[in-house]
């Protein structure tokens, strides 16, 4: 990977991967050696699948870097690097495929990694970062607002461990703008379906809204009817008749407060 790394040349990327998947025909499972040689040729197939975006590159990567993870158990120094290595390659997958489970997978291994990086340790704002990335496209995928709020909830975090004028605030804040917005815009999304089913109800079809002029008309059968509006800045009164349009009395020389004493 070195020499691919300096020159960028799909071929040494190719003689890479052909011997490190020698390499680990003789590294047995149990053997010593065999962990690093999982996660190199894992980097480096999913490397390749940059190149070739074919499935099967990936599924490979995906198959040795969850073998790494296995003999890395919980506790395990190298348990943290082994859980991000396989974020990655789960995470590209799902971008080629969509199939959830590997989203969730991710997801599930984001919240392991974030619970190996205590309050205080440097590489915690990349966790919560990652997590509640991972978080909004699921949410996207199943509308479930828990995904949601937890994203918002890790962004928030991440955003109060990145003052002004450090390196990361400003993912942090985009992040956590993104995850706020999309919130807000479910809200308003149940807000109208709720409307619109109040509005299917006898008695409630002008529930917030504007009373129609023609309501009005009929409600002055017994005389007009005055609608005065107050402020500090210009007072009116809007006179509504049985015939005939609105009209409209500017109140121009009545103080506000002489106005309310009448009324």
């Amino acid at each position: 990977m070195t020499c691919y790394d300096l020159t960028g040349n799909k071929a040494d990327l190719d003689e890479s991967i052909r011997h490190q998947e020698e390499n680990l025909s003789v590294c047995p499972i149990g053997y010593l050696g065999r962990s690093v040689t999982l996660n190199g040729l894992g980097i480096a197939l999913l490397t390749w699948y940059e190149h070739t975006t074919n499935v099967v590159d990936i599924d490979e990567s995906v198959r040795y870097q969850r073998e790494k993870l296995f003999i890395s158990p919980i506790g395990h120094p190298n348990r943290s690097v082994a859980l991000k290595n396989h974020e990655i390659a789960l995470h590209a997958r799902h971008k080629k495929t969509g199939k959830i489970f590997d989203l969730d997978d991710t997801i599930e291994y984001h919240r392991e990694n974030l619970c190996l990086c205590p309050i205080s340790y440097s590489e915690r704002q990349f966790a919560l970062n990652y997590l509640g990335s991972a978080l909004m496209p699921r949410y996207d995928l199943t509308g479930n607002k828990v995904d949601l709020d937890e994203s918002i909830c890790h962004q928030q975090e991440n955003l109060t461990i990145c003052p002004i004028g450090h390196s990361g605030r400003w993912l942090a804040l985009n992040n956590l703008g993104i995850a706020l917005r999309d919130r807000y815009l479910k809200q308003a999304r149940n807000w109208d379906a709720n409307l619109d089913e109040i509005h299917q109800l006898k008695g409630f079809e002008s529930f917030l809204r504007a009373t129609p002029f023609a309501t009005l008309q009929q409600a002055a059968i017994s005389g007009p009817i005055i609608m005065v509006n107050i402020n500090k800045y210009c007072s009116a009164a809007i006179i509504v008749q049985e015939t005939g349009g609105p009209q409209c009395v500017h109140l121009s020389e009545a103080a506000p407060s002489v106005i309310e004493a009448l009324l």
